[in-house]
């Protein structure tokens, strides 16, 4: 298998309010090709779900978010440099890529974003020196 993973944290920043509720804990992060609008490109869920409170940092540890394509026969340096192609092509190679966080399954639309209270996606770059990067096996 091969997956797209942060390999480093992912500081969210500080709500002025609260993000998510007991019922709707922050449960999902996606990634988006834009601060506000654009294309979610994958989603994962995030483990255990949790609601943050003012004051509180939000962080979205190493090795926390990761997207796995499964392959099947494919080697998995092929996947890889599929995937790699696919974000180039996108134009996303080197640039940044924005995480959103959901309360609920953001489905192929990215709903159930966390909004107000401070709360603005995150840009983070992919590739080789980036946040996101692709990896094959268990990482």
């Amino acid at each position: 298998m091969a997956h797209i993973i942060n390999n480093a944290d992912i500081n969210m920043g500080s709500p002025s309010g609260t993000w998510g509720t007991d019922d709707s804990p922050v449960s999902y992060a996606s990634a988006q090709t834009a601060a506000s609008g654009g294309t979610q490109l994958f989603k994962d869920r995030i483990s255990p779900p949790f609601k943050a409170t003012s004051g509180s940092n939000v962080v979205v540890r190493a090795r926390e978010f990761k997207f796995t394509i499964p392959n099947g026969e494919m080697p998995d340096a092929q996947t890889i440099l599929m995937i790699e192609r696919w974000l180039a092509g996108a134009g996303l190679t080197g640039s940044n890529i924005y995480v959103a966080l959901h309360t609920g399954d953001p489905g192929d639309a990215a709903e159930n974003e966390v909004s107000g209270n401070g709360y603005v996606r995150k840009a983070v770059t992919y590739g080789a020196s980036g946040v996101l990067q692709v990896t094959a096996g268990v990482p």
